[in-house]
């Protein structure tokens, strides 16, 4: 069966093989694998991002990452993935970014959302959200140890990360 996935980056970073970020080149990784596996790979990130998939590019944040850019950023990022799911049949998308709670949709595709970074970077609203099938996911043992109880809290893929460093 082909899956549509929708792989959405850290608005903040770009995505490629070489980013900077362990999360953006896991994505990277992510893209690949699904376009090699014959799924249609969406990703959004932003301009500059390298990916195998389709590129959904948003512009890039400006030099000063203050709140106000923070919030017009995350603005954009709900506007261009609302827009994009309205137009295009997604199984699945994928959320990567730290602050994916900033621009989660509203719509019913089913959403996956891995937690990169340690889980006190997170605010406590993500271990009660009230969305219909969205589900968490973290990278290690020692991180999902210690997340608070979660009815949607997955097993963890079971990888080292800088997420345990901090634990």
């Amino acid at each position: 069966m082909k899956l549509v996935v929708l792989n959405v980056a850290y608005p903040f970073a770009p995505v490629g093989p070489y980013a900077l970020g362990d999360a953006e080149q896991l994505l990277a990784r992510l893209d690949a694998a699904l376009s090699q596996s014959g799924h249609e790979s969406f990703v959004m990130a932003c301009e500059g991002s390298v990916t195998e998939g389709i590129l959904l590019a948003t512009p890039p944040p400006s030099q000063i990452l203050d709140e106000a850019e923070r919030h017009r950023i995350h603005e954009q990022y709900r506007f261009t993935l609302q827009s994009f799911l309205e137009k295009w049949p997604i199984d699945l998308i994928h959320m990567h970014g730290a602050d994916f709670y900033e621009y989660l949709p509203s719509s019913s595709v089913p959403v996956l959302a891995t937690l990169h970074l340690p889980v006190d970077q997170y605010p406590e609203t993500i271990f009660h959200l009230g969305r219909p099938q969205t589900f968490l996911q973290c990278v290690s043992a020692p991180q999902r140890d210690a997340c608070p109880s979660c009815p949607y809290l997955l097993p963890e893929i079971g990888a080292e990360s800088p997420a345990d460093r901090r634990i």
